[in-house]
């Protein structure tokens, strides 16, 4: 399960990083063709999943392909993330973070980091909507990974590198929030 588990967190990062999104975000599972969210460039419907990183909001200037984050994040980042319309994704099954950090002007191809919850076979587990998790201190809530699916006591970013962070909720519509952010 964990192998499947990390096989897919890294297809959706890959996916993310080879530039397979509208406007930063990616629906992966979307059986709604009349909201635009299918990956293609018509319809122009923005993610119902908001991100914050340190208190920081993840935002999208025009033009931009991801969101961003400008203030330096700390090397233990808090995160929560907030629903706007929590009707339009449904129950939610499964919540997955990765991250990748800058590498020859693009992104490396290797995740850096996983979380996901603890008991990821029980959605009732899964990260919460409006909760802040604590990366640099996860507890018994969060399982972190690193790429070659080895536990994490906590996520420790490098200072000075740029990351890409994939915050994927899975629910019976599911989308994917790609974040830009630089570790102070």
């Amino acid at each position: 399960m964990t192998k499947r588990l990390i096989g897919t967190t890294a297809l959706c990062g890959l996916l993310a990083i080879t530039g397979c999104s509208y406007l930063g975000y990616i629906n992966i599972v979307s059986d709604d063709s009349s909201s635009g969210s299918s990956g293609s460039s018509s319809g122009g419907r923005e993610s119902y999943v908001r991100v914050w990183i340190d208190n920081n909001p993840a935002t999208m200037s025009e033009g931009d392909a991801r969101c961003k984050i400008n203030s330096a994040i700390s090397h233990g980042p808090k995160i929560k993330y907030e629903i706007t319309e929590p009707e339009k994704i449904g129950k939610i099954t499964n919540v997955t973070i990765n991250m990748f950090h800058e590498f020859d002007g693009g992104w490396s191809q290797n995740v850096d980091f996983i979380v996901i919850a603890s008991d990821t076979n029980n959605p009732d587990a899964q990260m919460k909507p409006g909760r802040e998790y604590h990366l640099g201190s996860p507890g018994d809530d969060l399982k972190i990974m690193d790429g070659n699916g080895n536990t994490l006591e906590r996520i420790t970013l490098t200072q000075g590198t740029k990351y890409l962070m994939n915050f994927v909720v899975r629910g019976d519509r599911s989308e994917t929030v790609s974040i830009e952010f630089s570790a102070m």
